[in-house]
């Protein structure tokens, strides 16, 4: 399940980008004060997809497999 924080950083993303390329400009003025936003955004959802997945399986790896077999 995403969390609802996730999935609304995923929604400001697309209507960002749908209001920018629909329009057929792109103002660098709003970039310059969007483009730390939407970068933070992304990084956020790439350490919930892949990040944080990753660090949990390297972290129960560290137990037996035995152990882990049972859960």
């Amino acid at each position: 399940m995403i969390p609802i924080s996730i999935a609304k950083a995923a929604d400001n993303i697309r209507l960002i980008g749908n209001a920018n390329v629909h329009a057929g400009i792109i103002c660098d003025e709003i970039l310059e004060d969007i483009n730390p936003a939407i970068f933070t955004y992304i990084n956020l959802i790439v350490d919930f997809a892949i990040t944080k997945p990753k660090e949990i399986e390297e972290i129960n790896s560290l137990f037996p497999e035995q152990k882990r077999a049972s859960l």
